[in-house]
């Protein structure tokens, strides 16, 4: 047995590394992109989001907590939200979810999604209070209700994207 890997192996495991973190930089693009008039709904989906819940029960190594806490303080750099926020919600959804993981790892595809609708749906509202108590005003319930709807929406299609990334590992 060999100690050490040629350079062809190390290559390619970077290029299979690489695929499922392109996927998860596209995701977060996603999150924070400004889209045009028609489009402009799916900005509130929490695209990078379904790559956490995914990664921390299918693979937590690809989701360490300093990814989870830098891909956060970005969010919440570029989206105006309170510094930490995100970082803070992400941080504690992910590490309940590893917490979780011998459960919900071999469930099906509708407990996966039922429970991706519990986890987005406690950290949005999660959110909502602390932004609302951050500005002293009750925010709008759209702000609540369309990060869950559009979560809901799209992670059918999300999932089975990050599962062939996955394939890939």
């Amino acid at each position: 047995m060999r100690a050490f890997l040629t350079f062809t192996e190390r290559l390619e495991i970077i290029a299979r590394m690489s695929v499922p973190y392109s996927f998860m930089l596209l995701l977060l693009l996603l999150d924070v992109m400004a889209a045009p008039h028609p489009l402009n709904f799916l900005v509130a989906a929490p695209f990078i989001f379904m790559a956490i819940h995914y990664w921390s029960i299918y693979r937590p190594s690809m989701m360490p907590a300093f990814l989870v806490f830098i891909v956060g303080l970005f969010l919440d750099f570029l989206g105006g939200t309170p510094l930490g926020l995100h970082a803070l919600l992400y941080l504690l959804a992910s590490t309940l979810l590893k917490y979780q993981r011998r459960f919900l790892i071999n469930q099906s595809f509708m407990i996966s999604w039922l429970g991706f609708v519990v986890v987005i749906s406690t950290v949005s509202f999660l959110q909502w209070i602390l932004m609302s108590a951050f500005y002293l005003a009750i925010l709008p319930l759209d702000s609540l209700m369309q990060p869950i709807l559009l979560g809901v929406l799209f992670f059918p299609l999300i999932l089975s994207l990050l599962r062939l990334t996955h394939k890939v590992l």
